[in-house]
Protein backbone atom coordinates (compact mmCIF):
# COMPACT_ATOMS: atom_id res chain seq x y z
CA UNK A 1 0.00 0.00 0.00
CA UNK A 2 2.88 2.49 1.20
CA UNK A 3 4.41 2.19 -2.55
CA UNK A 4 0.92 2.96 -3.99
CA UNK A 5 0.55 5.92 -2.65
CA UNK A 6 4.08 7.37 -3.53
CA UNK A 7 3.11 6.13 -7.16
CA UNK A 8 0.25 8.20 -6.68
CA UNK A 9 1.81 11.55 -4.96
CA UNK A 10 4.22 11.41 -7.69
CA UNK A 11 2.07 12.72 -10.92
CA UNK A 12 1.52 15.65 -10.94
CA UNK A 13 -2.12 17.18 -8.88
CA UNK A 14 -3.46 18.30 -12.74
CA UNK A 15 -2.86 14.59 -14.13
CA UNK A 16 -5.59 13.64 -12.18
CA UNK A 17 -8.80 15.99 -13.79
CA UNK A 18 -11.08 14.68 -16.79
CA UNK A 19 -10.28 16.64 -19.63
CA UNK A 20 -12.69 16.96 -22.30
CA UNK A 21 -11.85 18.56 -25.98
CA UNK A 22 -13.68 19.30 -29.16
CA UNK A 23 -12.00 18.83 -32.39
CA UNK A 24 -13.93 19.13 -36.49
CA UNK A 25 -11.57 17.74 -39.17
CA UNK A 26 -10.96 17.15 -42.87
CA UNK A 27 -10.13 13.78 -43.85
CA UNK A 28 -8.51 13.60 -47.34
CA UNK A 29 -8.91 10.03 -49.05
CA UNK A 30 -5.43 9.50 -51.03
CA UNK A 31 -4.01 6.88 -53.12
CA UNK A 32 -0.85 5.05 -52.20
CA UNK A 33 0.82 7.75 -54.89
CA UNK A 34 -1.06 10.57 -52.81
CA UNK A 35 -3.66 11.12 -55.03
CA UNK A 36 -6.98 12.70 -54.18
CA UNK A 37 -9.96 10.07 -54.10
CA UNK A 38 -12.18 12.53 -51.73
CA UNK A 39 -12.46 14.42 -48.81
CA UNK A 40 -14.52 13.31 -45.53
CA UNK A 41 -15.19 15.51 -42.21
CA UNK A 42 -15.26 14.16 -38.69
CA UNK A 43 -16.36 15.68 -35.48
CA UNK A 44 -14.67 14.52 -32.39
CA UNK A 45 -15.55 14.83 -28.83
CA UNK A 46 -12.44 13.53 -26.43
CA UNK A 47 -12.35 12.44 -23.04
CA UNK A 48 -9.45 11.62 -20.62
CA UNK A 49 -10.09 10.20 -17.27
CA UNK A 50 -6.20 9.99 -16.20
CA UNK A 51 -8.14 8.21 -13.05
CA UNK A 52 -9.48 5.25 -14.93
CA UNK A 53 -6.75 5.65 -17.23
CA UNK A 54 -9.02 5.52 -20.10
CA UNK A 55 -9.22 7.96 -23.50
CA UNK A 56 -12.55 7.96 -25.32
CA UNK A 57 -13.22 9.26 -28.84
CA UNK A 58 -16.88 10.13 -29.51
CA UNK A 59 -16.17 10.61 -33.05
CA UNK A 60 -19.27 11.20 -35.74
CA UNK A 61 -17.86 10.77 -39.51
CA UNK A 62 -19.01 12.12 -42.59
CA UNK A 63 -17.90 10.29 -45.31
CA UNK A 64 -18.01 11.95 -49.19
CA UNK A 65 -21.66 9.75 -49.51
CA UNK A 66 -24.01 9.09 -47.39
CA UNK A 67 -25.58 9.82 -43.89
CA UNK A 68 -23.24 10.56 -40.56
CA UNK A 69 -21.39 7.91 -39.11
CA UNK A 70 -21.68 7.80 -35.48
CA UNK A 71 -17.99 5.97 -33.72
CA UNK A 72 -16.56 5.42 -30.13
CA UNK A 73 -13.11 4.37 -29.64
CA UNK A 74 -11.66 3.47 -25.98
CA UNK A 75 -7.80 3.94 -25.28
CA UNK A 76 -6.87 2.07 -21.78
CA UNK A 77 -3.64 3.34 -21.18
CA UNK A 78 -1.07 2.01 -18.90
CA UNK A 79 1.95 4.15 -19.18
CA UNK A 80 3.48 5.09 -22.19
CA UNK A 81 1.12 2.64 -24.25
CA UNK A 82 -2.03 1.72 -24.75
CA UNK A 83 -4.57 -0.26 -26.11
CA UNK A 84 -7.23 0.68 -28.71
CA UNK A 85 -11.37 -0.37 -29.12
CA UNK A 86 -14.53 0.62 -30.87
CA UNK A 87 -17.64 0.20 -28.87
CA UNK A 88 -18.46 -2.71 -32.13
CA UNK A 89 -14.97 -4.66 -31.68
CA UNK A 90 -14.51 -3.93 -35.50
CA UNK A 91 -11.58 -2.41 -34.76
CA UNK A 92 -8.63 -3.44 -32.19
CA UNK A 93 -5.07 -1.77 -31.57
CA UNK A 94 -1.99 -1.22 -29.85
CA UNK A 95 0.31 2.25 -29.61
CA UNK A 96 2.51 4.14 -28.09
CA UNK A 97 2.55 8.03 -26.52
CA UNK A 98 4.85 10.22 -26.34
CA UNK A 99 5.08 13.51 -23.79
CA UNK A 100 4.29 14.26 -20.43
CA UNK A 101 1.34 11.79 -19.20
CA UNK A 102 -2.25 13.23 -19.96
CA UNK A 103 -0.60 15.66 -21.94
CA UNK A 104 0.43 13.95 -25.09
CA UNK A 105 1.97 15.27 -28.19
CA UNK A 106 2.38 12.44 -30.38
CA UNK A 107 1.01 8.95 -30.47
CA UNK A 108 0.91 5.57 -32.67
CA UNK A 109 -1.63 3.29 -33.61
CA UNK A 110 -1.34 0.06 -35.37
CA UNK A 111 -4.20 -2.83 -35.26
CA UNK A 112 -7.09 -4.39 -37.48
CA UNK A 113 -10.20 -3.85 -38.52
CA UNK A 114 -12.52 -6.78 -38.46
CA UNK A 115 -9.59 -8.63 -37.76
CA UNK A 116 -8.35 -8.98 -41.10
CA UNK A 117 -7.61 -5.22 -42.50
CA UNK A 118 -4.49 -4.09 -40.74
CA UNK A 119 -4.13 -0.11 -40.22
CA UNK A 120 -0.96 2.34 -38.70
CA UNK A 121 -1.12 6.12 -38.01
CA UNK A 122 0.47 8.40 -36.63
CA UNK A 123 -0.57 12.13 -34.46
CA UNK A 124 0.64 15.11 -33.88
CA UNK A 125 -1.39 17.82 -31.78
CA UNK A 126 0.67 21.17 -31.51
CA UNK A 127 -1.30 24.20 -30.29
CA UNK A 128 -5.02 22.98 -31.26
CA UNK A 129 -4.09 21.79 -34.37
CA UNK A 130 -4.21 17.74 -34.62
CA UNK A 131 -2.62 16.35 -38.05
CA UNK A 132 -2.97 12.45 -38.36
CA UNK A 133 -1.73 10.52 -41.04
CA UNK A 134 -3.10 6.67 -41.35
CA UNK A 135 -2.70 3.88 -43.91
CA UNK A 136 -4.88 0.87 -44.52
CA UNK A 137 -2.90 -2.32 -46.03
CA UNK A 138 -3.49 -4.79 -48.12
CA UNK A 139 -2.83 -8.45 -47.33
CA UNK A 140 0.27 -8.35 -49.02
CA UNK A 141 1.52 -5.13 -46.33
CA UNK A 142 1.03 -2.77 -49.38
CA UNK A 143 -0.52 0.39 -48.64
CA UNK A 144 -4.35 0.18 -50.30
CA UNK A 145 -5.09 3.73 -48.73
CA UNK A 146 -4.39 6.81 -46.84
CA UNK A 147 -5.70 9.27 -44.92
CA UNK A 148 -4.07 12.82 -44.44
CA UNK A 149 -6.31 14.44 -41.51
CA UNK A 150 -6.15 17.91 -39.92
CA UNK A 151 -7.99 18.55 -36.53
CA UNK A 152 -8.50 21.49 -35.26
CA UNK A 153 -9.88 22.27 -31.42
CA UNK A 154 -12.67 23.85 -31.43
CA UNK A 155 -15.21 25.26 -28.35
CA UNK A 156 -17.75 22.99 -26.46
CA UNK A 157 -20.83 25.32 -28.14
CA UNK A 158 -19.52 25.14 -31.33
CA UNK A 159 -19.47 20.90 -31.26
CA UNK A 160 -22.43 21.25 -30.11
CA UNK A 161 -23.57 22.84 -32.50
CA UNK A 162 -22.10 21.19 -35.56
CA UNK A 163 -23.07 17.88 -33.83
CA UNK A 164 -26.99 18.29 -33.60
CA UNK A 165 -26.96 19.58 -36.53
CA UNK A 166 -24.83 16.79 -38.42
CA UNK A 167 -27.20 14.29 -36.68
CA UNK A 168 -30.16 15.60 -38.15
CA UNK A 169 -31.79 13.49 -40.65
CA UNK A 170 -31.76 14.94 -44.38
CA UNK A 171 -34.60 17.24 -45.14
CA UNK A 172 -37.05 15.86 -47.58
CA UNK A 173 -37.46 17.90 -50.63
CA UNK A 174 -40.18 17.93 -53.30
CA UNK A 175 -38.60 15.83 -55.26
CA UNK A 176 -37.85 13.10 -53.18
Amino acid sequence: MKQTIVGLLSFPVWAWALQTSYFVGEIRILSPKGETQGLSLALTKRTMDPAKRVIVEEILHVPPQGEAISLTHISQVTEDHFTIRDVGNRLRGEGTLHGTPWSWEKWETRGTFDGKRRFSSKSHLASGVLLVKREIFEDTGKAAMVFSEEYRSIPQDLYDLLHAKLMRAPAKTPLS
